[in-house]
């Protein structure tokens, strides 16, 4: 009996020496990744006003009104969508069959993403050219940096391995409820026109 608990301890200790020894192994965890992912590009500086001259609000130092493209509603000068957000995940492959998180049949165009991503988003990843609707969640183990990409074939998934790529997250238009018609509208057409990394 005493020797089971002591095989236990033992067990346990190597077990969080190993979850440790991952955590300090993993790029995405260290505060310089922390800091890139994280900490939004410095908004231009504006040059100020005099007070009470109200004739230069809302014009940059060349005069000219600074254009709409030039900035989102996150206030960062990134390229894309009004309400897109760029960020840089582990990508990884699965090829689970079955019914996702939110209730549509997994499937070519689909990932998996974490909880702070709503379902119906879509994330393209520009390394890959590729669009990828969110219908399921990654584990909570992941802490939000993983994006789990369907790819049909188990030797294609290991194949595809893991990769440190920035995403850009594209909301929905509007929040989905389980299984939704118009979700499942949105795979179907995913699904026609995905391209799986690797082919």
């Amino acid at each position: 009996m005493e020797t089971s608990r002591a095989y236990g301890a033992l067990l346990l200790f190597v077990l969080v020496g190993l979850i440790s020894a991952a955590d300090r192994t993993d790029p995405s965890t260290t505060p310089e990744a922390e800091a890139r992912i994280s900490t939004p590009p410095p908004a231009p500086k504006s040059q100020p006003t005099p007070a009470g001259d109200d004739a230069g609000a809302g014009v940059s130092r060349n005069g000219a009104a600074p254009s709409a493209s030039a900035r989102n509603d996150s206030g960062s000068s990134n390229p894309g969508p009004a309400g897109s957000e760029r960020r840089v995940f582990r990508v990884t492959a699965y090829c689970d069959i079955g019914i996702t998180a939110s209730g549509v049949p997994s499937g070519a165009g689909q990932c998996a993403a974490p909880a702070d991503i709503p379902f119906g988003s879509r994330i393209y990843v520009p390394e890959l050219d590729a669009t990828f609707v969110v219908t399921d969640r990654t584990h909570k183990r992941f802490r939000h940096n993983t994006v789990d990409l369907f790819i049909p074939s188990k030797s294609r998934c290991l194949e595809f391995g893991r990769h440190y790529l920035e995403c850009v997250i594209l909301p929905p238009e509007q929040d989905y409820r389980y299984a939704s018609p118009k979700l499942v509208q949105i795979v179907d057409q995913a699904r026609r026109s995905a391209r799986l990394p690797g082919s």
